[in-house]
């Protein structure tokens, strides 16, 4: 057999191999996530009625300026192309665009280029944008809908806060549990 058909071969199996990852961990996420077991780090923020709040951030171990941040990224879109329904899909990306934020959070901390950040930025309001859509099409009449629609409303107020600290280049104050 030819070299060349032999490489085509191995890529082909470590595609299947890496989509068959990708799969498996969707489903542990989205458990994850329904449960609340992934967001461990608590940003104090300020609502829109003036009451200081506290919204859980997911961690978040490989930035943009790792290596291996694209692979990540095709992860986190296969989750979301591989998500069974419109609940689960929103969860998703709610959980990407909260890692996002907390990208942006620790690359401030680290005193990255600032073209970096932005680049974050537009990937978070990409997300949103995802998920508007898909909030649209969402029953919001079953409990779980309900409850996605709750999840959306706080983490509304919380964008809302955050971007004016981010334009602002303030620091967020994170509360570890």
């Amino acid at each position: 057999m030819k070299w060349w058909l032999k490489m085509i071969m191995a890529l082909v199996a470590i595609m299947i191999l890496y989509v068959s990852f990708v799969m498996a961990s969707l489903d542990k996420v989205v458990d994850d996530e329904t449960f609340d077991r992934l967001r461990k780090i608590e940003v104090s923020y300020v609502n829109f009625k003036g009451e200081e709040q506290y919204y859980k951030l997911p961690e978040s171990n490989i930035l943009p300026n790792n290596l291996l941040y694209p692979i990540k990224e095709l992860r986190d879109n296969l989750w979301v192309y591989f998500s069974k329904d419109t609940i689960n899909k929103i969860r998703v990306l709610l959980l990407i665009r909260d890692k996002k934020i907390e990208e942006v959070l620790l690359l401030q901390e680290s005193g990255v280029d600032e073209n970096i950040i932005k680049k974050q930025i537009n990937k978070i309001d990409e997300m949103s944008d995802r998920l508007n859509n898909e909030f649209e099409v969402l029953d919001k009449r079953r409990p779980e809908g309900i409850a996605v629609q709750k999840q959306m409303e706080t983490a509304g107020e919380f964008y809302e806060f955050m971007y004016q600290k981010i334009l602002n280049k303030e620091k967020a104050e994170k509360c570890y549990e």
